[in-house]
C-alpha cells in the first residue's frame, strides 16, 4: 500500500512539474511573440515616418522646381517683351528714315543738294566754334 501511495505521489509530482514547465514554456513563447509584435510595430511606424518625410521632401522639391520654372518663364517673357519693344523702336526708326528718303526724292534732286549744302556748312560752323 505504501509503495502504491508513494508511486502515486511521485506521479503527481512529475505531472505538476511537467505542467509547470509547460506553463513556463507557454509564458516564454507568449512573451517572445509580444516582443516580436512590438518590434514589427515599431519598424512599421519607423517606415511610415520615413515615407512621410520622403514625401514631404519630394513635395518641397517639386514646389521649388515649380517656383524656379515660373521665375525662368517670367524672365523669358520680360526679355521677349523688351526685345519686341527694341524691335519696334528699330522698325519705327527705319520707317522714319524711309519716309524721309521718300520725301527727299519727292522734293527732287535739287532740294536735296541744297539741304546737304546747308548741313555741310552747319557742320563747318560747329567745328569752327569748337576750335
Amino acid at each position: 500500500k505504501k509503495k502504491k501511495k508513494k508511486k502515486k505521489e511521485e506521479e503527481e509530482r512529475r505531472r505538476k512539474k511537467k505542467k509547470k514547465e509547460e506553463e513556463e514554456r507557454r509564458r516564454k513563447k507568449k512573451k517572445k511573440e509580444e516582443e516580436e509584435r512590438r518590434r514589427r510595430k515599431k519598424k512599421k511606424e519607423e517606415e511610415e515616418r520615413r515615407r512621410k518625410k520622403k514625401k514631404k521632401e519630394e513635395e518641397e522639391e517639386r514646389r521649388r522646381r515649380r517656383k524656379k520654372k515660373k521665375k525662368k518663364e517670367e524672365e523669358r517673357r520680360k526679355k521677349k517683351k523688351k526685345e519686341e519693344e527694341k524691335e519696334g523702336r528699330r522698325r519705327r526708326r527705319k520707317n522714319k528714315k524711309e519716309e524721309k528718303g521718300r520725301k527727299e526724292k519727292e522734293e527732287g534732286e535739287e532740294g536735296r543738294r541744297k539741304k546737304e549744302g546747308r548741313r555741310k556748312k552747319e557742320g563747318r560752323r560747329k567745328r569752327r566754334k569748337k576750335k
